[in-house]
Parts: C-alpha cells; structure tokens; sequence
C-alpha cells in the first residue's frame, strides 16, 4: 500500500489535520484508505456495489454503462481528455482560449484521487440531508443544457429540501455558468440579493449572456 500526501484547498487544510491517501481505481471497483497517522478510514466497492449505489440515489451518471464509466474515470487523466470533457460535457456555450486554458490548468492541479473519485464517489452521493439544513433564502441556478446536474433533478430533488429557495434556468448554459454566462449569474445574483423574493425570472436569451453587465 502506497501512501501520499492528499492536498487540500487552503480553507479545507486550515481546519483539517495532514492526511495521507491510498487509493486504487479501476473500472471493476475503488478502493480508498485515508489516515491522519492515527486513524485508518477505508471504503471498498466493487462494480456491482458502484451499480447498486448509483441506483438507491438515482445518480445522473448510469457507471453501468461501461463505455461512459470509462470516459468519467479518464475525464481528467490529461489536457486532451480534460479538453473533450469540458467542450463534451460540462460546457454548451463557447468559451474563451483564456477560459478554456483555465479549465484544463485547474484540472490539472487535482488530485488524481481526487479526479477518479468524481464519478465513483462525488456522483453517487446524497446531498439532501445536508441540503436540508439550509434556512435562508436561497437561489438556485441552473443551466438548461447541464448534463451533469439536470435542472429535472435540481427541481425534483433538491428544491423541496430547501424551503425558501428559487429556481432560475440559465437557457442554453450547461455545467459551468460562471464560465459560460457570467454576467447572467452576476445578474441573477444581484437580483436575488435586492429582492430574493422577486428572483423567479427566467433566462430565456442566450446572448444575453455577452451583453448584460
């Protein structure tokens, strides 16, 4: 078993001790061991049980489907396959050079644990319980074209467990807003905080995202 040190963002690393990973990906079954040099914390799944999951929280990644799980497992292993994922799955809208060389750069200071722990891990969790706990006013935003969080899911899933919340549909967009439409979430943003009552409008123009300011 080979450790290494697991690197965290500066706001997790402030509040967390030193961590260790050990890990094994592949597309039968992960296996994940995580120590503070006290404690041993272990997960093992094998395919059926990755399958099993994904179903009891109706994931919106099927892994069953070999040649998807294959692409999601390999999705940031190096700037071409960072490339395909963003302009194949997160984005729909055009990004800039500038923007479309952030991604790949940012994607490449993950993790490996990390990036293979998206779909085998990050896409099988249940946020709802989590989500319930939020009670204040809350906006939503969600591209129309997201294939990674449906708007579908978004509305069925996790607007009932916030009580106060708002869904806005960013029309066209797909996983990256910030990216995509920046001045439409700024909008949608300052809207919501002069009237979070009010903040149940729809984007329905797709240039507007290169014209609001």
């Amino acid at each position: 078993m080979a450790w290494k040190p697991l690197h965290l963002s500066a706001s997790a690393g402030a509040h967390l001790p030193a961590l260790l990973i050990s890990e094994a990906f592949t597309a039968a079954s992960y296996t994940v061991h995580l120590t503070d040099l006290t404690y041993i914390w272990s997960e093992c799944l094998d395919r059926r049980d990755i399958i099993r999951r994904s179903r009891a929280e109706d994931t919106s990644i099927d892994p069953s489907d070999n040649e998807q799980l294959q692409i999601l497992l390999h999705a940031y292993d190096s700037r071409e396959s960072i490339a395909y994922t963003r302009d194949h799955i997160l984005t729909t809208l055009p990004l800039t050079n500038a923007q479309k060389e952030r991604v790949v750069e940012d994607s490449l200071r993950g993790a490996r644990a990390a990036r293979r722990a998206w779909p085998t891990q990050a896409m099988l969790e249940d946020i709802r319980s989590d989500a319930r706990r939020i009670n204040i006013p809350t906006l939503v935003l969600s591209g129309e074209r997201d294939q990674v969080d449906p708007t579908a899911r978004l509305r069925e899933e996790l607007l009932p467990c916030i009580p106060d919340s708002q869904l806005q549909i960013l029309s066209q967009v797909g996983h990256l807003p910030m990216l995509e439409a920046p001045d439409v979430v700024a909008r949608a943003a300052r809207s919501a905080l002069r009237d979070p009552a009010a903040a149940d409008w729809v984007v329905r123009d797709p240039t507007a995202a290169r014209r609001w300011a």
